[in-house]
């Protein structure tokens, strides 16, 4: 197990969110290299969020694998950090009742990734899109590659 808490810099892409023809992928990109790098296409429904929650889930499951207990993930989704950092306490207070007492989209997802995150100390770390930050431009290719060989 490595010393020091890992980076793994999440992202997904949807080039046709919101239609019936969207195709998704997911990207994460190890800081550092210690980790094989991930571009997968999303399985189920095809939207951007989804790719971008089930690249963090990836993110924490490979960490907890290789025996991390930390692991710092950088996103440039507002959706899943301000979700991490939040909202989510007090969606699973509601059960997954956002502030309007409509059931939270992507429920199953967000359960998928609490459960992930057990036993981890997961930071969340803001990154700015398309800024020339080398991790995020990176997850960003992986995630569109993998959009690319999507099949629906």
């Amino acid at each position: 197990m490595a010393d020091r808490r890992p980076i793994a810099y999440t992202d997904g892409a949807c080039p046709k969110n919101g239609q019936s023809d969207a195709s998704a992928g997911y990207g994460v990109h190890w800081d550092g290299g210690q980790y094989p790098n991930v571009s997968e296409p999303l399985t189920g429904r095809q939207t951007n969020q989804r790719a971008e929650l089930t690249a963090t889930r990836h993110a924490i499951e490979t960490a907890k694998q290789y025996g991390h207990k930390e692991l710092t993930i950088r996103t440039d989704s507002d959706y899943v950090y301000k979700s991490q950092t939040e909202w989510r306490h007090n969606w699973e207070k509601n059960d997954y009742r956002g502030a309007n007492g409509r059931q939270v989209e992507n429920r199953q997802d967000f359960e998928d990734l609490r459960n992930a995150s057990r036993g981890m100390d997961v930071r969340y770390e803001k990154v700015k899109a398309h800024s020339g930050d080398r991790g995020n431009e990176e997850a960003d290719r992986l995630a569109r590659d993998a959009a690319r060989r999507a099949h629906r």
